[in-house]
C-alpha cells in the first residue's frame, strides 16, 4: 500500500500486515535517516504520535460530543468552537495547538498527554481566540 503521511512529505510503500516498508522515499526532514527501516520507523512513530494527540483531546480532554453517525452509530466530534491544529517543530517535537478551550479543558489535555505519552512529548498551546471560561 502506498502511504502518504500527513506528517512529513515522505511516500511509502508498505506493508502494514508486516510492518515493512517496500520501497522509501523520503522527505527533506528525513532524508538524513539512511536505512527505509528506519524512515519507515521514524514516520510511523510520528504519525501515531500525532493520532494519540487528537483522540486524546477527543477522548480524554472533554473536548468531544457524541454525534450519530451515518450507521446509527456514533462519531466523536469537537465541541462548537473548539479548533484543533498541529505541528512538528525543527526537532520533530509535537505541537498541539487548541483554540476556544476552557483553561481546565486545556490542563486535562495536558495531563492525559503527559501520562500516556510522557512529560515534555507534546506541547499544548492555547490559540487564544474564542477562549472560554
Amino acid at each position: 500500500m502506498r502511504w502518504r503521511p500527513d506528517t512529513c512529505g515522505c511516500v511509502i510503500d508498505a506493508d502494514f500486515a508486516t510492518n515493512t516498508a517496500t520501497s522509501v522515499v523520503p522527505c527533506a526532514i528525513h532524508a538524513a535517516l539512511t536505512s527505509p527501516p528506519a524512515i519507515f520507523e521514524a514516520v510511523r512513530a510520528e504519525n501515531t504520535l500525532k493520532n494519540h494527540a487528537h483522540g486524546a483531546t477527543l477522548d480524554d480532554a472533554g473536548l468531544a460530543v457524541n454525534m450519530p453517525g451515518p450507521d446509527g452509530g456514533f462519531t466523536r466530534r469537537l465541541r462548537e468552537g473548539i479548533e484543533f491544529a498541529w505541528f512538528f517543530d525543527a526537532t520533530r517535537r509535537l505541537t498541539v495547538q487548541v483554540r476556544g478551550a476552557s483553561a481546565a479543558d486545556l490542563a486535562r489535555l495536558e495531563s492525559a498527554l503527559a501520562l500516556s505519552l510522557g512529560v515534555g512529548r507534546v506541547k499544548v498551546e492555547d490559540t487564544g481566540a474564542g477562549r472560554r471560561g
